[in-house]
């Protein structure tokens, strides 16, 4: 994933059936034309809390998400996730 840290003007992130587990905090901060994150069908588990942080401030796109079919942990760890999209 590290790779895709480095990234810096896309608007669509997408990443299918990779065998992704994760990706780093921090690692979307660049990316502040990014409107579309797919990363269907992979080995996502958990997202870690503060991933989207730096997508907060965009007001003008939306963003969509796409994150099915991966290996999900329904642990209190993900809650996050859930208020973020809310």
């Amino acid at each position: 994933p590290s790779i895709i840290c480095s990234l810096k003007e896309i608007s669509i992130l997408q990443i299918e059936q990779s065998c992704m587990k994760s990706l780093p905090v921090g690692c979307l901060n660049k990316l502040k034309t990014l409107n579309k994150f797919l990363f269907p069908n992979n080995q996502i588990e958990n997202l870690q809390r503060g991933l989207f942080d730096g997508l907060s401030n965009l007001t003008d796109i939306i963003l969509i998400i796409s994150l099915h079919n991966n290996s999900w942990d329904c642990s209190c760890q993900n809650k996050w996730l859930k208020w973020w999209m809310i």
